[in-house]
């Protein structure tokens, strides 16, 4: 089954399934583990095709922010909601469908000094209402810290502040 996996993911990713290094890996396991993770990504990308292109500029530019050692970052790619389901062990991957057709949007909070590692995973409306902030395990012990916590309060006043902005901006070109 495993060979199975490592060659449908192959396919996906067209990969040549003639050449003998590529059909006969040496180490069928690493190998495996690799492909189906890209062609996971390329199909979670392949289904919501103007993510890159559309949604994540307009996204970066409503919801990023930094401000006293924090940051609230967009996923770039929508297989970072996954990751981060993975790496803080909670249920964020499962939200994917919805932030791409933005009936709920995720956005990442990270230290500014550590951007790569995962410190809270934030969930908020498109209206800008905070629904829920978690952490590792979702764990109470894992909850924002009071400067954190202070942090993504003046974030969301700023994200309402760009949102209210952006739909009076829609409001002008419409009359227009």
């Amino acid at each position: 089954s495993v060979l199975r996996d490592y060659r449908q993911a192959a396919e996906i990713l067209g990969r040549d399934l003639t050449v003998p290094t590529i059909r006969w890996p040496k180490n069928l396991t690493a190998a495996h583990d690799e492909f189906t993770k890209a062609a996971q990504h390329l199909k979670t990308e392949m289904k919501y095709p103007s993510y890159r292109k559309k949604t994540y500029p307009r996204y970066r530019d409503l919801y990023e922010f930094v401000e006293d050692g924090y940051m609230a970052i967009v996923p770039e790619q929508l297989s970072d909601i996954k990751l981060e389901g993975t790496i803080q062990h909670h249920c964020v991957g499962g939200y994917l469908d919805r932030h791409a057709t933005g009936s709920t949007i995720i956005i990442f909070i990270r230290r500014t000094m550590l951007p790569a590692i995962p410190l809270y995973t934030v969930e908020i409306s498109p209206d800008g209402k905070l629904r829920q902030i978690q952490g590792y395990h979702n764990e109470e012990r894992n909850k924002p810290t009071p400067d954190a916590e202070e942090f993504v309060q003046r974030w969301i006043a700023e994200v309402q502040r760009r949102l209210a902005k952006d739909k009076k901006k829609k409001k002008k070109e419409e009359a227009a």
